[in-house]
């Protein structure tokens, strides 16, 4: 006996539901009765909906949908996501596991399973950084552009398994802050970035703020996912976020600190490998700084105040006087503490 198609996982289904041993009934797809890992069944319904289910770990999943534009339209309540008046060529939709694409020469919506470096290209797409002056635009293209760092590369580190709308624009934030990302509505998020302030600011400062953003925004889509805690609850701050996301991935009440800690430990090595590919494609690096300690020290700044910077600060394995040294050199352009700025003004 063997499932017919996971209910839980794929809203994308016919006759979905209990277990099959053999053909199926109806106006269903049919399946043989002893399928071997990873066969394929095509089911084409009198609608015209091409649907492709796949065996695996004893589970029927669709893996690919081909439907035709009159098809969606004509049952509006199944693909209630496909809806749009004049969809363009190459729109793409993603939905429950799946991205869907619009080809309009054949008036067809295709879909196949989302992979992890499809969503997490998809998460880089759909950043609209159309808001911001022309210098963080400059710097947002240079983080999407680049060739092995980019923003879906870092989003892929960090195993990125939602896909959200986040806008950034400029705008007023509260004192102090450069940046904030508030919720607009679930999945739907905004980069609010000062247009008034930290004007001696180095690109490398403005970099590592945008993408530091970018993944709280992240954060906050799957705390939003999990239904559990309302992102319009009282955070604090981003440590309280990263406290309650690093418990909703591992599934717990309260994580562990080994948990924080790999989670750190994918934040940094997806933070630094960023900007470091970024300040190359810039300025360069001078060769006293082979050793990228900028670069790590600006990736833990964004975890600055979270239980598990506090430990590694406490052991001495992160040093959170350089670290605040290197943030005080790249927010005025010049230097602190004994660290020069090595990123360049925006004017």
């Amino acid at each position: 006996m063997y499932t017919i198609c996971s209910c839980e996982e794929n809203t994308y289904r016919i006759s979905c539901g209990g277990n099959g041993g053999g053909s199926g009934s109806g106006s269903g797809p049919e399946f043989p009765a002893n399928p071997e890992e990873n066969k394929e069944v095509d089911y084409f319904s009198p609608e015209g909906e091409h649907i492709r289910y796949q065996f695996k770990n004893n589970v029927w999943r669709i893996v690919l949908m081909s439907l035709p534009e009159v098809v969606v339209k004509a049952k509006s309540s199944t693909y209630p996501y496909l809806i749009f008046n004049w969809p363009q060529d190459q729109r793409k939709v993603y939905n429950a596991g799946m991205v869907f694409t619009f080809e309009s020469e054949t008036n067809t919506w295709n879909g196949v399973l989302a992979t992890d470096a499809i969503i997490a290209q998809a998460i880089e797409d759909k950043i609209d950084d159309s808001l911001l002056d022309s210098c963080l635009k400059g710097i947002m293209e240079q983080l999407k552009m680049a060739t092995n760092a980019d923003i879906a590369n870092v989003m892929a580190k960090l195993d990125a398994t939602n896909v959200y709308n986040l806008t950034m624009k400029m705008g007023t934030v509260n004192p102090g802050k450069y940046a904030a990302t508030t919720k607009v509505s679930k999945n739907n998020y905004l980069v609010t970035v000062t247009q008034n302030d930290f004007t001696t600011a180095s690109k490398l400062y403005r970099a590592t703020a945008l993408l530091h953003e970018t993944i709280h925004a992240y954060m906050l889509s799957i705390v939003d996912d999990y239904n559990t805690y309302p992102t319009n609850a009282p955070f604090t701050d981003f440590p309280e976020l990263f406290k309650i996301y690093v418990s909703k991935i591992n599934n717990v009440d309260n994580a562990e600190i080994a948990q924080h800690e790999d989670m750190a430990n994918k934040y940094i090595d997806a933070m630094a490998s960023a900007l470091e590919e970024y300040q190359k494609s810039t300025t360069g690096i001078p060769s006293s700084l082979a050793d990228k300690q900028v670069f790590l020290d600006m990736a833990w700044s964004g975890l600055q105040g979270t239980a598990v910077y506090n430990k590694k600060s406490q052991e001495g394995i992160i040093d959170d006087t350089r670290i605040t040294a290197r943030i005080g050199a790249e927010l005025n352009g010049v230097y602190s503490q004994g660290q020069y700025a090595v990123g360049q003004p925006c004017n």
